[in-house]
């Protein structure tokens, strides 16, 4: 008879550690947006949704970017759907990609995270409109790449500052 399934203590630690950090990023995300209302912002959302997504099948990831893009959506009626969209389709993917790679190293996890923030602000740029409805099509391309890059910062700073110490080698 085959016991039931049971996560490793380190790893459920770690997942935990990720949800408890995805819990206070969506806070963050919402307590802080507000006050940054430029063309540059920030998007503590997708490094909630990417910090989660990293951990599950490409499946339960699309659920979470669904959940997640209907909370955003519920806040903003006017392009309702479209972060639905956006989120499940970043969710997905970033789920689907960490399959080929892991994101342990600042470096890939700066390239997941603006990869995932770029792609988010262009999916939602082209389904919603987006916040730049004035602006060119390439200014709109210029500050999506900043505010993805200072998404990627911010998680890179995060993660450096939360991230457990590597033990120590021994031969």
């Amino acid at each position: 008879m085959r016991s039931g399934y049971r996560m490793a203590p380190q790893r459920a630690t770690l997942s935990l550690r990720a949800v408890i950090g995805a819990m206070l990023l969506a806070g963050v995300h919402f307590a802080v947006g507000p006050f940054t209302d430029g063309p540059v912002r920030p998007n503590f959302l997708i490094i909630a949704v990417l910090t989660i997504v990293v951990r599950v099948q490409p499946g339960v990831a699309a659920v979470i970017g669904l959940m997640t893009g209907a909370v955003v959506d519920a806040l903003a009626p006017s392009s309702f759907g479209a972060a639905m969209l956006t989120y499940t389709a970043v969710a997905y993917l970033a789920s689907w990609a960490t399959a080929s790679f892991v994101a342990d190293q600042l470096g890939l996890l700066a390239a997941f995270m603006f990869a995932g923030a770029w792609l988010g602000d262009l999916v939602y740029l082209v389904a919603g409109g987006g916040s730049y409805e004035a602006l060119p099509v390439l200014a709109r391309l210029l500050w999506s790449m900043l505010s993805a890059a200072l998404t990627a910062l911010i998680a890179v700073v995060l993660q450096a500052i939360f991230q457990p110490a590597a033990p120590a080698r021994t031969r």
